[in-house]
């Protein structure tokens, strides 16, 4: 017995390795993208009109450029764009039997149909989900107990699986309620719990900056010394998230609750209304005040929702923002004519994501397909 065992191990054991060794070179011999052609509709839809928006941006950027006298880099070699789209898509380079499938596909506009196929491919929906995981709730870990990243980030991939619309992924994650385990996306307000106690100004910042592109951290303690934000203006959106609290069914409001600060002047407690320092005709008047906020951050008058998504998905794909004065949430106004040149082909890209119903999908293909982004430099 025990030389038949010796014997099973001697031939067992190596035809075990050769075959794992086959099976994974027959694996990563596959290509993980598939090069299928768009459906028709696609095709002849959303590309034509893909391809007007990117053609507008050209032309903005052309005039810009013209009027600086500056010369735009030569077009960058497809394998190049390719590699650049792997990169910011999938946080890797292609594999070579993709390169392979790519330098034999002779479609014409080929780099859009692979930028397609990248945007099906789980390799996006994870990367992403990383990438945006760390916009909404920041890098910390959070406190065990009531913070799960691990379901958040899953969540988000889900969702960009599923190419749920931007603004309704956005709505889930202010107003939703629920178990961090059971319902992830409260994992964006639970992160502001730390040893019980609640954080709303972390949450009024970390909302204005993610979603709207904007910073007035300053008017937390005092009216902002170089922007129009008032502290008032500040109290009222963290008063936004004052009847957050937690039980044994999860987060959820508690209506007879509200958001307490002390007065700088009078050292005594005084209550604030939630309230939006702007587009009023974006606040609802129905709801908790967590879901009217959400309405009125995702609202389509609310251009600013819809630049700052603009703003920010240019960098993941650029790997700096299209503007970026401060920083990539330190967006000037929308209407403000002095920074109407700086940020004309946001406001383009901007009315597209609002028109097409925040396809996020859609506006990375826009964005792809710019020449500015086929561009060697």
């Amino acid at each position: 017995m025990a030389n038949f065992k010796s014997q099973l191990t001697v031939w067992v054991l190596p035809l075990a390795v050769v075959g794992g060794i086959v099976c994974l070179t027959l694996w990563a011999a596959t290509p993980s993208i598939s090069t299928q052609p768009l459906p028709a509709d696609q095709a002849a839809g959303d590309d034509e009109t893909i391809t007007a928006t990117a053609g507008r941006i050209d032309a903005t950027l052309d005039a810009q450029w013209t009027d600086a006298e500056l010369t735009p880099a030569d077009p960058a070699d497809e394998l190049e764009v390719l590699r650049r789209l792997s990169l910011a898509l999938h946080g890797t380079v292609p594999s070579l039997e993709e390169i392979r499938s790519f330098e034999a596909d002779d479609n014409p506009d080929r780099l859009d149909h692979w930028v397609s196929a990248m945007l099906d491919d789980n390799r996006f929906h994870d990367y992403f989900a990383q990438r945006l995981s760390r916009v909404f709730v920041g890098y910390e870990e959070g406190q065990f107990l009531v913070f799960r990243r691990d379901r958040f980030n899953e969540w988000l991939a889900e969702r960009l699986a599923d190419n749920v619309p931007y603004d309704e992924l956005v709505h889930s994650l202010i107003a939703s309620t629920g178990v961090w385990t059971g319902e992830p996306e409260v994992n964006f307000v639970t992160m502001a719990f730390a040893n019980g106690d609640f954080d709303e100004n972390k949450l009024a910042t970390r909302t204005v900056r993610a979603f709207l592109g904007q910073s007035m951290d300053c008017a937390q303690c005092h009216n902002h010394p170089f922007s129009h934000w008032k502290q008032s203006e500040f109290e009222a959106i963290a008063a936004c998230y004052g009847q957050v609290q937690l039980s044994l069914a999860g987060l959820h409001d508690n209506r007879h609750a509200g958001y307490v600060v002390q007065d700088m002047n009078t050292l005594e407690d005084r209550e604030v209304a939630p309230a939006v320092p702007f587009a009023p005709e974006a606040w609802p008047g129905d709801g908790t005040p967590r879901e009217r906020l959400a309405e009125w951050v995702t609202h389509p008058s609310n251009l600013r929702f819809h630049r700052a998504t603009a703003n920010r998905i240019w960098g993941l794909l650029f790997g700096r923002p299209y503007y970026q004065l401060a920083a990539v949430d330190d967006l000037p106004d929308p209407g403000d004519p002095e920074y109407a040149d700086e940020t004309r082909v946001l406001d383009i890209l901007a009315e597209d994501f609002r028109d097409h119903d925040c396809d996020l999908r859609r506006l990375i293909r826009v964005i792809a397909s710019t020449r500015a982004f086929r561009m060697s430099s």
